[in-house]
């Protein structure tokens, strides 16, 4: 049994038509970073000491782009914290860079690799509650380095076999590993809590390009033949992925970047890249304002769910929409205080139950699987 929260809110990202080549004055792109109106992004240009780090204002109609910082090395990923740009390259170099400074100059902070080596490979940069989180693509290794210690770093997982990218939602740490024979993972850590073990999240990722988070909520970018991108909700039971909230990104997707309700991602072709901005549309829905006792389960489930009211509670009606807002089945009643409803005929994914009683109604998020 379990009682509802008032007033509470579930909320549902649903994808719009794709606002295609929002920005193609790149070569080869990379990590996104925003302040602003001013999206940063990487671009690594198509040869040695061609890569830059430049930025677009969102607010203009047709942006145009401002060069910040140029003759990089194979930069990768930038994060940025108030004023301060931190840059990861391919080898594993670490800077810093002032955005007050009208030509800023990178700072080295070190080398995480401990390698200048173009094949000891980090490729992703994630900044949270002072610490700069990386994942070293051929050590095998999720480290962190202090903002107020820059120098030094600590392993926060090890023994890993290609970790690609991180994302943090409260203490736990997330990030996905290629696992020769088993193809791409998502797993979480609890950094709060010494030698803790990962855990797996997610077993069945096309790929793990790149992951970012969302409250708790865990979108990941899948390029090659995947070509979409997926959400996990990490506070199911069985956490599993909207198989197709974004489709049709490009093949060589690999960065993504979320800002209220615009995701931008970075890919590049054999000749020229580009940055695509998708809208996220926010459906709200409230659940009842009296609190109702309710059973609903199996949830997840893979065939039916069962629907049961007390307290002398009667159901009208019960509808099921799809996460696009259609309603995609609704069942009448007259007295009845418990259903079986059948979902054998729906897809996989994240359903809202609406339930209509004489006087109230309620809402409910049931996972299919």
């Amino acid at each position: 049994m379990k009682k509802l929260l008032l007033l509470t809110t579930l909320l549902f990202a649903l994808t719009t038509q794709a606002q295609a080549d929002y920005f193609t004055n790149c070569d080869r792109p990379g990590g996104i970073a925003k302040a602003g109106n001013f999206l940063y992004f990487v671009d690594s240009g198509l040869g040695f000491n061609t890569g830059l780090i430049a930025r677009i204002d969102t607010s203009q109609a047709t942006p145009t782009k401002t060069d910040i910082v140029t003759n990089l090395v194979y930069p990768r990923d930038i994060a940025i914290q108030g004023t301060d740009m931190y840059l990861i390259d391919l080898s594993g170099g670490l800077y810093k860079i002032d955005l007050t400074q009208t030509n800023p100059t990178p700072v080295l902070l070190q080398n995480v690799t401990g390698n200048t080596a173009i094949n000891d490979r980090v490729t992703k940069i994630l900044l949270h509650n002072n610490y700069i989180y990386l994942a070293l693509l051929d050590q095998g290794k999720v480290i962190r380095v202090p903002l107020n210690d820059t120098a030094t770093s600590e392993d926060l997982v090890t023994g890993l076999q290609f970790p690609h990218a991180t994302a943090m939602i409260g203490n736990e740490l997330y990030y996905t590993d290629f696992i020769s024979g088993n193809g791409h993972r998502l797993f979480k850590v609890d950094i709060a809590i010494p030698n803790a073990t990962p855990i797996i999240v997610e077993n069945t990722l096309a790929s793990g390009n790149d992951i970012f988070a969302v409250g708790t909520d865990i979108y990941t970018v899948h390029g090659a033949g995947a070509k979409r991108i997926t959400r996990t909700d990490t506070t199911a039971n069985l956490p599993t992925h909207e198989e197709f909230l974004i489709t049709g990104i490009d093949t060589n997707s690999e960065f993504i970047f979320i800002s209220g309700t615009d995701v931008y991602i970075s890919t590049f072709q054999s000749i020229a890249g580009r940055i695509q901005r998708y809208t996220l549309n926010t459906l709200s829905i409230s659940e009842n304002e009296t609190p109702i006792n309710v059973k609903i389960y199996p949830n997840p489930t893979t065939t039916q769910v069962t629907i049961s009211l007390e307290n002398n509670e009667r159901m009208k009606e019960i509808s099921i929409f799809n996460t696009l807002g259609m309603k995609v089945k609704e069942t009448q009643f007259n007295t009845n205080s418990e259903a079986i409803i059948d979902l054998s005929n729906l897809s996989k994914g994240v359903y809202i139950l609406n339930v209509k009683t004489e006087n109230k109604t309620l809402t409910k998020k049931i996972i299919k699987e």
